[in-house]
């Protein structure tokens, strides 16, 4: 009986180890994604907004 809990235990250990790996990858591209856009932001205030005010071409 005593060899089944500690089975279970380590087997469970295992689970909640996999799952909380599992999450966290997950959770990391948002922030990376996050950080893209914003930087993407500041990239085409500087350089793009001149020609695409209101979110069309100003040549065509």
């Amino acid at each position: 009986m005593r060899k089944i809990q500690l089975f279970f235990r380590l087997v469970m250990c295992h689970i909640s180890s996999i799952a909380l790996v599992a999450l966290l990858s997950l959770m990391m591209p948002s922030f990376a994604i996050a950080a893209d856009v914003d930087d993407g932001g500041q990239l085409f205030s500087a350089n793009c907004a001149a020609w695409h005010m209101g979110g069309g071409n100003v040549f065509r």
